[in-house]
């Protein structure tokens, strides 16, 4: 599944993150972890769990382009929470078509 067209310079992720109540463990940060194939994520950015999202090209390095997957995970120091579903996009110079959303609650 190809996604959406994400444009390199002016793409962003957007997320929320909502805690099931009660909270039984309290997740510190988000991790939002990507690669090139489904399932397989080698490349991790951490945020705080207030943040709400990032710009494209302050996650992917510099010349990325191409079929990208990736999720959400919430985290703390010992554990990783269940993630998001996976998010299909193809990144590149040409016209956009979509965004990236994420969601875990």
């Amino acid at each position: 599944m190809a996604g959406p067209n994400v444009i390199y310079a002016s793409g962003k992720f957007s997320w929320s993150y909502a805690p099931v109540l009660p909270d039984p463990w309290p997740a510190t940060e988000l991790r939002l972890k990507w690669g090139t194939a489904p399932g397989v994520y080698p490349n991790q950015k951490v945020y705080a769990p207030t943040t709400t999202g990032a710009d494209v090209n302050t996650v992917l390095p510099v010349g990325s382009g191409g079929q990208f997957y990736a999720r959400l995970y919430p985290a703390n120091a010992t554990k990783e929470g269940t993630g998001s579903t996976e998010v299909p996009f193809v990144l590149g110079d040409g016209s956009p078509n979509g965004s990236l959303t994420f969601s875990i609650g």
